[in-house]
């Protein structure tokens, strides 16, 4: 079933894998599998959630919720299964995907970033799918921009707007930023989970 897309107050999240350029020049065979898993995984959990997948763009998402509650726990949900992935041995052998200096993780490392807002809604001329454009959504790029692979940061606007984190998941205020382009400061929060 087919999810409709979101408009008015709309959450969206953009994801991107840290490190893909340089495992697509050293190991492209290994990558093209690796990538068709993670895309199985993040398509898999947009349907379980009701998420609306606006597009991609190399190994970066763009994704719609009409819910924050249901596009963090999203978010949590891919990095739980991202983290538990049995990722083939020429992938991990690579920096960009070896074991973690905190030893917990290691594979494909994702980053995700969170914003609400009220984005101009309309579908694109082409495949007919309903894009998202103006100040919100450049703010949604530059939360996700702002983080490293594994990390999940999220705006205040978010933070305000989730009456009850999901259990096990807390968040750690990162402070105001500035990012090129915006005229004011994003605050983030960096979303934390007893098993990520």
């Amino acid at each position: 079933m087919q999810t409709i897309p979101p408009q008015g107050q709309v959450t969206l999240v953009f994801t991107d894998i840290q490190g893909s350029t340089s495992l697509w020049e050293h190991i492209p065979q290994t990558m093209r599998i690796s990538l068709d898993v993670h895309d199985k995984i993040l398509r898999d959990a947009i349907q379980q959630h009701g998420g609306y997948e606006v597009k991609t763009e190399g190994d970066a998402f763009m994704v719609a919720f009409a819910c924050p509650q249901k596009a963090l726990q999203w978010c949590i949900d891919v990095q739980l299964l991202l983290q538990k992935q049995s990722w083939p041995e020429t992938l991990l052998r690579r920096p960009e995907a070896s074991i973690d200096r905190d030893e917990t993780f290691s594979g494909l490392r994702v980053r995700m970033g969170i914003h609400c807002g009220k984005p101009e809604c309309r579908p694109d001329p082409t495949s007919g799918r309903m894009d998202y454009f103006g100040p919100m959504v450049n703010r949604a790029a530059r939360v996700s921009g702002a983080g490293h692979g594994g990390q999940i940061l999220l705006s205040k606007e978010v933070v305000e707007l989730i009456d009850t984190p999901p259990e096990g998941t807390s968040y750690n205020p990162l402070g105001a930023y500035e990012f090129k382009g915006l005229k004011s400061p994003v605050e983030l929060y960096q979303a934390t989970h007893v098993d990520l």
